[in-house]
């Protein structure tokens, strides 16, 4: 395992310094693997400057939107390209990545478990017990600058939807600095 490099939830770019120091453990790291795992498309691009000699069969895990945007960068595309393995972290982003960049090997799809975390209070047992058949659940973070994610989208549908079901429930789960607005939503 090599850590790649300090990240605030997702937004910080690495500094030039904390770059060299992840070419220096991959390289280390390397010597010893037999395959890389890359977690982002965008740490996948550190492949290509290491010495030819040094470079190992790599994969590149796919997290959605960073994978399947249409104007990727060169190196990102490369990086996937390039790649033994592909692994989209659902059916959704292995088919966008195919629709987006058609020229790329099949993508193997492994979805996501989160590890347990510490018990922080109490269990919603309201919320549990409202999810029935007919709930729709979004898990994820809840970041102004991820909105891409669909939260909005899910609540603009609710009175469609309620129209048609009227049993229909949304239960939105995750943390981040956009709850607020949500819920600021969601109540009116």
């Amino acid at each position: 395992t090599i850590t790649v490099f300090p990240d605030v939830e997702g937004g910080a770019d690495p500094t030039l310094m904390q770059r060299g120091l992840f070419a220096a453990r991959l390289v280390r790291g390397g010597r010893r693997a037999h395959c890389v795992v890359f977690n982002h498309v965008g740490v996948a691009t550190a492949r290509a400057g290491l010495p030819a000699g040094m470079r190992r069969p790599y994969a590149v895990f796919m997290h959605g939107a960073e994978s399947w945007d249409p104007a990727l960068d060169a190196d990102r595309r490369r990086a996937l390209a390039e790649a033994t393995l592909l692994i989209a972290n659902s059916a959704h982003t292995a088919r966008r990545v195919a629709e987006a960049h058609p020229g790329l090997p099949p993508v193997a799809v492994c979805p996501l478990a989160l590890l347990p975390e510490r018990d922080t209070g109490t269990v919603d047992g309201a919320l549990i017990g409202s999810i029935t058949p007919r709930t729709i659940v979004i898990a994820g973070r809840r970041n102004a600058n991820e909105r891409h994610k669909g939260h909005d989208e899910l609540l603009e549908s609710g009175p469609t939807v309620l129209a048609r079901r009227a049993d229909a429930r949304l239960a939105i789960v995750g943390r981040g600095d956009d709850v607020k607005r949500l819920e600021a939503r969601v109540s009116s």
